[in-house]
C-alpha cells in the first residue's frame, strides 16, 4: 500500500512535468510564428541627393535610431512610424514624409458674380392736344413718366372787330357822349386797360359784316367810329414723354386719358431726343 502511494505521487509529477514542458514548446512556437512586417528603411535628403558618397550620420541622428531599431523586435509597426514622427527634426536635415502623407489639394471654386437686376424697359409717346397747360402736367403724372417736355402750340384763328369811338378828352364831353349812345339803344362802356385803353367801346364781333353795319350807322349819325381788328389765337399743348409703363399699362393710361379729356391722339415714337413740335397727324 505504501508502495503504491509513491508510486502514484511519482506518476503525477512526471505527468505534470510532460505537460509543462509541451506548453513551453508550444508558447516558443506561437512567438516564432508572429513576425513584424519589414520597416522601411528612412533615409536623409542629403543621403538621397549623394548617393556614390553618403554622408556620415550624425550623432544626433544616430541617437534618434538607437532607440526605433532597439524597439523593433517587440513594438508593432504603427508603434515605430509613430515613434519616428515624433523625433524632431536635426539642423540640416529632412525627414522624408511617406506618399500616403502627401498635402491635401485645395481646388478653389471661382466666385459666381452676383446677378444684375435687370433695368425695366423704357417707350415714348407724343400725346395731344390739350387745351390747357394744367392738363398737360396731368397727363404726365398718370402716365408716371420718367421724362417729359410740353409743347405750346398757337393757332391763328380769325380775328375779332371791336368797334369804338375814340375819348372825346374832358370828363362832361364823355358823360354826353355815353348817354346819347345809350339813348339810341346801344350799349356801350369806357375800356379801362389794354389796346383800348381808355376808348368807348360799343361792341365786340366775331362776324366782320355786323361790326361794318354798326360803323357805318355810327359815321352816318356823325359819331367818328372805328373798328380794331383784334387777333385771336387758340393755344394748345403737346406732350412728350418717357415711361416704364408694360404694355398693358400704356393701354391702361390711354384709356384713363380719354375718359378724363376726351379723344388724345397719340403716337409711339423713338426714344432718341425730343420729336417736332408738330401736332400727332
Amino acid at each position: 500500500m505504501r508502495w503504491l502511494t509513491l508510486l502514484l505521487i511519482v506518476l503525477n509529477l512526471a505527468l505534470f512535468g510532460y505537460y509543462w514542458q509541451r506548453q513551453q514548446v508550444e508558447v516558443e512556437q506561437q512567438r516564432q510564428q508572429v513576425r513584424l512586417p519589414p520597416v522601411p528603411a528612412w533615409r536623409l535628403l542629403n543621403e538621397l541627393a549623394d548617393s556614390s558618397t553618403p554622408a556620415p550620420a550624425s550623432a544626433a541622428s544616430l541617437t534618434q535610431a538607437a532607440p526605433l531599431a532597439a524597439s523593433a523586435s517587440t513594438a508593432p509597426a504603427d508603434d515605430l512610424l509613430s515613434r519616428a514622427a515624433a523625433v524632431p527634426a536635426t539642423a540640416g536635415a529632412t525627414v522624408v514624409q511617406p506618399e500616403e502623407e502627401a498635402d491635401e489639394v485645395v481646388v478653389a471654386t471661382p466666385e459666381v458674380p452676383a446677378a444684375v437686376p435687370a433695368v425695366p424697359s423704357s417707350s415714348c409717346y407724343r400725346l395731344g392736344v390739350f387745351s390747357s397747360f394744367d392738363q398737360a402736367q396731368a397727363v404726365t403724372a398718370l402716365w408716371q413718366a420718367s421724362g417729359s417736355r410740353i409743347d405750346e402750340q398757337r393757332t391763328a384763328l380769325d380775328p375779332d372787330y371791336w368797334v369804338y369811338i375814340e375819348n372825346p378828352g374832358s370828363g362832361s364831353a364823355r358823360r354826353a357822349l355815353r348817354q346819347q349812345l345809350l339813348d339810341m339803344g346801344l350799349d356801350n362802356y369806357w375800356v379801362q386797360r389794354g389796346e383800348l385803353g381808355g376808348h368807348l367801346s360799343l361792341g365786340l364781333y366775331r362776324n366782320k359784316d355786323s361790326a361794318d353795319a354798326l360803323l357805318h350807322m355810327l359815321e352816318g349819325r356823325g359819331y367818328p367810329a372805328k373798328i380794331y381788328i383784334k387777333p385771336r389765337y387758340q393755344t394748345r399743348y403737346v406732350v412728350e414723354l418717357e415711361t416704364q409703363l408694360s404694355a398693358r399699362e400704356v393701354e391702361q393710361a390711354l384709356a384713363d386719358t380719354a375718359r378724363r379729356w376726351g379723344s388724345v391722339k397719340s403716337e409711339k415714337k423713338p426714344c432718341q431726343g425730343l420729336a417736332s413740335t408738330q401736332l400727332p397727324e
